[in-house]
């Protein structure tokens, strides 16, 4: 029974020295770092009051490193991890798309034809002091559209058409009234032809409605008034313009401006048209002149001399 004791106290003394060693053990690698802790797996056994020194070690690393090791460590945690990548900030240049629209400027190129005066009452006058409608083609737009008769104006003129009037004469029906006198050149009565051409003329000028107070006659619809050219003075110019067709028609402009003296101007306007068609044993050929001498007499009155032959 002795012999019983004395083996079961000294297998109790051996428990408690081996249960001794292994906690300096632990005691020893808890306080040498951190790296037992962090292995320890969840469910791994520990003696009674190991968990708060883990603990306490894991919350303050830097309290459980021994002296002169805690800035290395520091460093260490703090330097990136080898495969990780750096960014470098970039700094972005300006876009042009993040320009304000005010720094562009835009420019539209065209042409405008316009008319600010009319010559139907002899003398230029302001088309806003006009009590009436009016369409004006301007030689610019002759020019553009290849108008060769007055003829052609009608079609681009609102509420006009042409007809034939009684002796084979022409007529305008203007605003449904035909209109068989109501031509005029430079404001003063002229023969109603609506194929005269165009080869002399500044602008061609519609006015609608009655026109008697205005021009001193007229008929109901409106009259037509031819503005021919004159001399400029001090410019010096020449100008000319041809065609053909596929009949064999063709023909030929002139518009010439000589500055004769510094307050003189000649002007001469010239055309042939050959008359060739579509219809047999018809011919024959047009032709035409207008000579424009203009003198400056002051700075407010100039003196007109013009003759046409045609």
């Amino acid at each position: 029974m002795r012999l019983f004791f004395v083996v079961l106290m000294g297998w109790c003394c051996l428990f408690a020295a081996e249960q001794a060693s292994h906690f300096d053990q632990q005691s020893g690698s808890a306080r040498g770092g951190t790296q037992q802790a962090e292995n320890t797996a969840p469910g791994t056994w520990a003696p009674p009051g190991l968990n708060s020194v883990m603990l306490s070690t894991l919350h303050d690393p830097a309290a459980a490193l021994p002296a002169g090791a805690s800035d290395q460590e520091n460093a260490a945690l703090n330097q990136p991890a080898p495969d990780e990548e750096q960014e470098t900030p970039v700094e972005s240049e300006p876009s042009d798309e993040a320009e304000p629209l005010a720094k562009f400027h835009y420019v539209v190129v065209g042409k405008a034809l316009l008319a600010t005066t009319a010559h139907l009452l002899k003398s230029p006058t302001a088309v806003l002091n006009l009590p009436q409608s009016l369409s004006i083609v301007t030689a610019e737009q002759i020019d553009d559209q290849g108008f060769s008769e007055i003829g052609q104006l009608a079609d681009y003129m609102p509420g006009v058409n042409t007809t034939q009037a009684e002796g084979n004469r022409d007529a305008l029906i203007i605003r449904g009234s035909r209109n068989s006198a109501d031509f005029y050149v430079d404001g003063v009565r002229d023969d109603a032809e609506y194929n005269r051409t165009l080869y002399n003329l500044e602008q061609v000028e519609l006015l609608r409605g009655p026109n008697a107070l205005l021009s001193g006659r007229g008929g109901a619809g409106g009259i037509l008034n031819r503005f021919t050219k004159k001399g400029r003075l001090g410019e010096t110019f020449t100008g000319y313009r041809t065609g053909v067709d596929s009949f064999g028609e063709w023909n030929a402009r002139l518009d010439s401006n000589l500055a004769l003296l510094p307050n003189t101007a000649l002007r001469i306007n010239a055309f042939y048209e050959s008359l060739e068609n579509h219809r047999d044993f018809f011919e024959g050929d047009r032709i035409g002149i207008n000579p424009t001498l203009r003198l400056g007499l002051s700075s407010a009155t100039t003196l007109d001399l013009s003759y046409e032959y045609s």
